[in-house]
């Protein structure tokens, strides 16, 4: 006597077929959650930190309209470091230049491949939103752009 209670074979393949694919699926979109967690805590190297610091932080210093400027007297500068008097100096650029080549050798050197040492761009793009909101309007904005 045959039984009418046995499994369709083809349906259970196709099931199962299905729940394959789609824990494939879930593995592949995982993998790539990681890849993407990964590139956020990435430190970078002098370069990219130098690129993403000119493009993300140094574009985005806006002043604001005078209306908006702190009022009143300006305090005494206690505690602060108050110059008495310039000097010219003649040799910047080129000591500049010249400090900026020597910290370059010593970051990036030209025969390794240059470590990554600096903060992940994503924060400073993080930074770089908080910042943007600010326009530089008295000397306490001034120092958190600093």
């Amino acid at each position: 006597m045959a039984s009418n209670s046995s499994p369709d074979y083809k349906a259970l393949y196709f099931q199962a077929e299905a729940w394959c694919l789609q824990a494939e699926a879930q593995h592949l979109q995982a993998e790539a959650w990681c890849l993407q967690a990964e590139a956020h805590l990435q430190q970078t190297t002098f370069g990219e930190f130098l690129d993403a610091c000119h493009s993300l932080l140094s574009l985005l210093l806006v002043v604001a309209p005078l209306s908006k400027f702190t009022k009143g007297s300006i305090p005494p500068p206690t505690g602060k470091y108050c110059l008495l008097m310039l000097h010219s100096w003649l040799d910047c650029a080129a000591t500049q230049q010249q400090i900026f080549m020597s910290v370059c050798r010593h970051l990036q050197p030209i025969e390794e491949s240059a470590p990554c040492l600096f903060t992940p761009c994503h924060q400073l793009e993080d930074f770089s939103e908080m910042i943007d909101q600010y326009l530089i309007s008295s000397e306490k904005n001034l120092e958190i752009y600093k």
